[in-house]
């Protein structure tokens, strides 16, 4: 079994790198901007590391000044399942994203969704709620401090660092309560200690 096993890791990697090509190749040969959206769903989807460099020109490239905001947007989610497995690459490619005024709302608040999904550090996330005292986005500057209030009162087992992390890093968020016509990051959670059962559930505004 042991002698097979580097077999089958070298196995999958090259599935995994062909169906990678393969989804590339769907995006780069469609006809439609819907075609394209559809692509990127099953990028996103698969959630592959050998996607990540293309969704990156699409998002940041030479050719996103001439890509549609929502194939723009849509290249930002479909880096959220590879944003644990690869956390600096990802937050790299999206923090300068998210920090730029001039980008659309929408896109900024795509980048930093994912950026979250990554698990950032506490010294990352202070970083992020510095930048709130410069924003000048109501849409941005709302949804991270929604997001940031709303993981801080978190009582879901999974979030226990983050929220303890997000406590300390609100200390530096400007606060936002602009009203529920801006975006916002709300989450409704019932938990039981006795039968340590709880739910939640999460509504994104954007």
């Amino acid at each position: 079994l042991n002698k097979s096993l580097p077999e089958v890791r070298q196995m999958v990697v090259q599935m995994q790198h062909r169906y990678s090509q393969e989804l590339i190749s769907c995006f780069e040969n469609a006809q439609s901007d819907d075609e394209k959206l559809m692509c990127l769903k099953a990028i996103g989807n698969a959630g592959l590391e050998d996607t990540v460099d293309r969704l990156q020109d699409i998002i940041s490239g030479k050719e996103s000044d001439i890509t549609p905001l929502a194939l723009r947007v849509q290249a930002i989610k479909a880096l959220r399942r590879v944003a644990e497995k690869l956390p600096n690459k990802i937050r790299n490619i999206l923090f300068p994203v998210f920090n730029n005024p001039e980008r659309n709302p929408e896109e900024r608040n795509a980048a930093f969704d994912v950026i979250m999904e990554s698990k950032p550090s506490l010294s990352f996330l202070e970083m992020v709620a510095q930048t709130t005292q410069r924003e000048t986005s109501n849409q941005v500057g709302q949804y991270v401090y929604s997001c940031f209030k709303k993981l801080s009162e978190s009582q879901l087992p999974k979030d226990k660092r983050m929220k303890r992390d997000c406590k300390i890093a609100m200390r530096l968020t400007k606060p936002f309560n602009k009203g529920i016509q801006y975006s916002q990051s709300q989450r409704f959670q019932a938990m039981d200690d006795d039968m340590q059962m709880g739910a939640a559930l999460d509504i994104d505004t954007i």
